[in-house]
C-alpha cells in the first residue's frame, strides 16, 4: 500500500514510511527478498507510462527508500550480527536448489513440480474463493488500467519465482 501510496506521492514521508515496511518485510521472511524485483518492476514501468515521474529526484527517493530498508533490517539485528540475514538468505537459496521430499498427486520427488503451487492453490483454496478470483480476472480483462498492473506484477514476479523452487513442501512457503 504504501509503495502504491509514494507513487503518487513522493513526499519523504512516504518514502521512509515504505521504507520501513520494506525493512520489515526483509525481516519477516527471507522470501521477502522478492520485494526488490517487484518493486523494481512496478517503478521500471511507472517511469515508463508517467513521464512526470521521470527525474533523478524520485530515483534517488527510490534508493532512499531501500537505503531505509536496510537500514530497518539491519537494526532487526540489533546492527551486530547482520551478517546472519545472509547466512540464512544462502541456507534458504541452498535449500530451494537440493530440494526436498515432497508429495503431490499420488507421486514422490525431491526434484519438485514447476506446477506444484498452482495445483496447491487451486486445490486448497476454496471454490467461492476460486469462483471470486476468476470473476475478478473476468471483468479486469475487460477494462485494464495500471491500477491493475500494480497488483498483478506481484502476483506474477512470486508465480514465476517459485515455480522453479524445489521445495515444494506447502503453500506456506511461498
Amino acid at each position: 500500500y504504501f509503495f502504491w501510496k509514494w507513487l503518487h506521492d513522493f513526499s519523504v514521508k512516504n518514502t521512509v514510511v515504505c521504507g520501513v515496511g520494506v525493512g520489515l518485510t526483509l525481516a519477516s521472511k527471507f522470501s521477502g527478498v522478492y520485494i526488490i524485483p517487484i518493486f523494481g518492476l512496478i517503478f521500471v514501468f511507472d517511469l515508463f507510462l508517467n513521464k512526470q515521474h521521470r527525474n533523478k529526484l524520485v530515483v534517488v527517493q527510490f534508493c532512499i527508500m531501500f537505503a531505509v530498508g536496510i537500514i530497518v533490517l539491519m537494526s532487526t539485528y540489533f546492527f551486530v550480527n547482520f551478517s546472519d540475514f545472509f547466512t540464512g538468505l544462502e541456507r534458504v537459496i541452498d535449500d530451494s536448489r537440493k530440494g526436498r521430499h515432497a508429495f503431490l498427486l499420488g507421486e514422490f520427488s525431491t526434484e519438485g513440480w514447476w506446477y506444484y503451487f498452482f495445483v496447491a492453490f487451486a486445490i486448497k483454496t476454496p471454490i467461492p474463493t476460486l469462483i471470486i478470483i476468476a470473476g475478478a480476472l473476468f471483468l479486469l480483462k475487460k477494462r485494464f488500467s495500471q491500477k491493475e498492473l500494480f497488483l498483478l506484477v506481484p502476483i506474477f514476479v512470486w508465480a514465476i519465482a517459485f515455480a522453479f523452487n524445489k521445495v515444494n513442501i506447502g503453500l506456506r512457503h511461498i
